[in-house]
C-alpha cells in the first residue's frame, strides 16, 4: 500500500531490486511508473552476490570483487536510465549497492519500503523456471507487498487498460489485498474486478447430491457483497465487479488476468496457517500470471 508513514519509509518509498537482467530493466520502469503515479520516491538495490573463488587472495580477490561489484553498477545505471525515462528530472530516485547475498540485504531494506518490485527471473534463470529464490524468500519472509513484474519491457501501451483483478476467500488474511487492490485501481481510474472463491477443492463433477449449490453460490454471493459494502464507502470513485466461484481459484483469476493491469492476492488464505511458504494460488500464480502480480503479506501473521 502507498502510504506515506515514517522518514525511514519516505526515503526507500517503491524499491526495484535490480540484477541486470532484461527482465529486471522491465521491473525497474514498472516500478518508477508506480512510484510516478503515486507520488513515492524510488529506491533501485543491486546485490554483490556471486562467491569469491575459495583461495583467492590478495589483488586477485581485490580484482575479483571490483569485477563484481563493476557489473552491479552498470546494472544499477541501466536501470536508472530506464526508471528516469519514465520519471520528471526532480522525482527522487537513489541507488544502493548491497555488498552480500541480495536475500537478507532486500529483506532487512524491504521492511522501510511501500513495495518491493522484482522481475520474475533474474540472471541465468530460463524462461520456464519458476520464481526464483529471491522472489520467493521475499513473499516468504517479508512484510511488504512483493511485485512480480512478468515478460514487460517498459512499454506503456503494454501495460493493458484492463481492470485490477484480486482474489478474496472470505477470509481476514484477504482484507489487505484487497485495501492495496483498491487504491491500485483508484490511482489507476480502473475497474476492480473481485473473484471470490468459496472453496479451494474441484467441486467439478463430484457427486455431492446433499449439497444444494445453487443455494450456497447465493448464500455466498451476500456474504462477499456485504464484506465489500464498507470498502465501496471508502472507495466511492471504484466501480467494483463481483464474481463469486465454487473451485479453485486460479483458472479464473488467470482468465481475468489476461487484460488486466495488476493481479492481487493475498500470501495465504482461509486454510493457510503461520509459516507457509506461499499459499498454493499465489505460488501457482507466480508461474503463469500474465500480467504484473502483487502478494500482499497479512500484517497478523508477524
Amino acid at each position: 500500500m502507498m502510504r506515506h508513514a515514517g522518514n525511514a519509509r519516505a526515503q526507500v518509498g517503491v524499491l526495484a531490486a535490480v540484477d541486470g537482467s532484461v527482465a529486471a530493466l522491465g521491473a525497474a520502469r514498472w516500478a518508477a511508473l508506480l512510484a510516478r503515479r503515486h507520488d513515492r520516491p524510488l529506491t533501485i538495490g543491486c546485490a554483490v552476490q556471486l562467491p569469491v573463488p575459495s583461495g583467492a587472495a590478495g589483488s586477485t580477490r581485490t580484482e575479483f570483487l571490483d569485477a563484481l561489484r563493476g557489473r552491479c553498477e552498470r546494472a544499477l545505471g541501466r536501470a536508472e536510465s530506464a526508471a528516469r525515462g519514465v520519471l520528471d528530472a526532480e522525482h527522487p530516485v537513489r541507488t544502493v549497492l548491497w555488498e552480500g547475498p541480495p536475500i537478507p540485504a532486500i529483506l532487512e531494506v524491504s521492511g522501510d519500503a511501500d513495495l518491493v518490485v522484482l522481475g520474475d527471473r533474474g540472471l541465468g534463470e530460463s524462461p520456464q523456471s519458476a520464481a526464483g529464490s529471491v522472489t520467493s524468500a521475499l513473499i516468504a519472509y517479508g512484510d511488504r507487498p512483493v511485485a512480480v513484474v512478468r515478460g514487460w519491457t517498459g512499454a506503456e501501451e503494454n501495460l493493458g487498460s484492463g481492470p485490477v483483478v484480486v482474489g478474496v476467500d472470505g477470509s481476514a488474511h484477504c482484507n489487505p489485498a484487497l485495501e492495496f487492490s483498491l487504491i491500485e485501481a483508484q490511482a489507476r481510474g480502473a475497474e476492480l474486478a473481485v473473484v471470490h472463491a468459496w472453496s479451494d477443492v474441484p467441486l467439478t463433477g463430484l457427486d455431492a447430491p446433499h449439497l444444494q449449490w445453487e443455494t450456497v453460490q447465493q448464500r455466498e454471493d451476500a456474504v462477499l457483497a456485504e464484506s465489500l459494502a464498507g470498502w465501496q464507502e471508502q472507495f466511492p470513485g471504484v466501480t467494483i465487479r463481483r464474481e463469486v466461484v465454487h473451485d479453485r481459484p486460479v483458472r479464473h483469476l488467470l482468465r481475468h488476468a489476461d487484460d488486466a493491469q495488476l493481479l492481487v492476492v493475498g500470501h495465504r488464505g482461509r486454510g493457510g496457517f503461520t509459516g507457509m511458504m506461499v499459499g498454493s494460488t499465489s505460488r501457482a500464480l507466480l508461474h503463469a500470471a500474465p500480467c504484473p502480480l502483487v502478494v500482499v503479506r497479512d500484517a497478523v501473521e508477524h
